[in-house]
């Protein structure tokens, strides 16, 4: 052996070691961070954090700013919001409310007596706190505390866990303390901003309840029809009619919305027959499309609105916070939500109707500015405004 492959099987040698050193070092990193997050769940706090509290305080200032250049009324009415961990419930927003919480579509009474707690930083004043069956929560949606509809959310940390424990059940157990579930886990979860705007897809549920009650009972109401619903039969025409709204949600000149509009409702009418869908097929589309479409829709617009509007400044707390962009990144995020039209129709859930319930609702936007005015009268549904847009 030549002095010169000497040299070279050592400097090799030594790139091996250093390589299996940065790996040993990166598998420690992980398994650190890996035990952090997988304690969350005991670590589960009977108290608001402060980051926790500063992201309700943010929320209803959001709320209060801008809600109203989204929707008419969402920011004028007062709505609760709790959130929850693993183990407790805090209410915010709401003075002396009535025990525990009302969940819908039954209305059936759950949870107990609320305990005043306190917020020493000033941000959201006093709330009320309990504590959790393990089987019980207010679920990420909307519930009624007494008369009052609320928006209901897992804190962001509880968020992260529950999505962990779902991830990590599917790992065989020495290979779940190898994957890098923090970094995984903050690409679903997303940054600040967009668990801000979680807040504001639930807070319109409550706004949906408290407007109009009844139908937002009616469409909880079509769950039973998601077990008969043809999900994969019908696959293939619903991505036709989802490329169609796709290309519709990006269209500028109205006369060129409109074709497209007509060419989705020619679409899904003609759907509709070839695969015989059922009276209750229809009804959990369109009521779906309603309840969730909307929510999604305000959800992604108050982003919008936030990131175009001049005059609107986030709390200092909420600005000093890691993962905080400002709301600056919504364009970002609606290119993904754009792409997600067409992808959502690879989903058997009510998640087809999220996506294809907002792009009718942004496509009335430019069709019919009054829309929203209507829709949430008993009986109109995003397809019946868009057809008379249409004409």
């Amino acid at each position: 052996m030549t002095k010169q492959n000497r040299k070279h099987r050592l400097r090799l040698g030594w790139l091996i070691l250093g390589l299996l050193g940065l790996v040993i070092i990166l598998i420690a990193v992980i398994n650190i961070s890996n035990a952090r997050l997988f304690a969350a769940h005991q670590e589960a706090k009977s108290a608001l954090q402060p980051d926790e509290m500063i992201e309700v305080a943010e929320f209803q200032h959001l709320r209060q700013e801008l809600a109203n250049t989204v929707w008419p009324g969402w920011g004028e009415i007062d709505l609760p919001v709790i959130v929850y961990n693993a183990r407790y419930a805090f209410l915010t927003g709401m003075n002396d409310p009535a025990p525990g919480w009302l969940r819908l579509p039954q209305l059936n009474a759950l949870g107990q007596a609320w305990e005043l707690a306190g917020d020493e930083s000033g941000l959201i004043g006093q709330y009320y706190m309990q504590p959790l069956n393990e089987d019980v929560t207010p679920q990420a949606f909307t519930v009624k505390v007494g008369d009052t509809y609320a928006a209901s959310l897992t804190t962001r940390t509880w968020t992260q866990e529950k999505l962990v424990q779902e991830i990590r059940a599917d790992f065989p157990p020495i290979a779940d303390h190898l994957f890098p579930f923090r970094l995984f886990i903050n690409q679903l979860v997303g940054s600040r901003d967009q668990y801000l705007t979680m807040f504001a897809h639930e807070s319109f549920h409550a706004f949906q309840g408290t407007v109009a009650e009844e139908r937002l009972l009616s469409a909880e109401r079509t769950a039973p029809y998601e077990e008969t619903y043809p999900w994969d039969a019908v696959q293939e025409d619903w991505k036709a009619e989802m490329e169609i709204l796709q290309e519709a949600v990006s269209c500028m000149d109205p006369s060129d919305c409109k074709v497209l509009a007509q060419q989705f409702l020619a679409a899904r009418e003609q759907r509709r027959e070839a695969h015989w869908m059922s009276p209750n097929d229809i009804s959990l589309e369109q009521m779906r499309e309603w309840e969730e479409g909307l929510a999604k829709y305000a959800e992604l617009m108050i982003w919008k609105a936030a990131d175009e509007s001049e005059a609107y400044q986030p709390l200092e707390a909420i600005a000093a916070l890691d993962d905080f962009h400002g709301y600056d990144r919504f364009a970002k995020k609606w290119k993904r939500e754009v792409s997600q039209i067409v992808l959502s129709a690879n989903q058997s859930s009510i998640s087809r109707f999220y996506y294809s319930g907002m792009a009718q609702a942004v496509l009335l936007d430019t069709l019919m500015p009054d829309w929203k005015t209507r829709v949430m009268e008993e009986g109109v549904f995003l397809e019946d405004l868009l057809r008379q847009a249409a004409e």
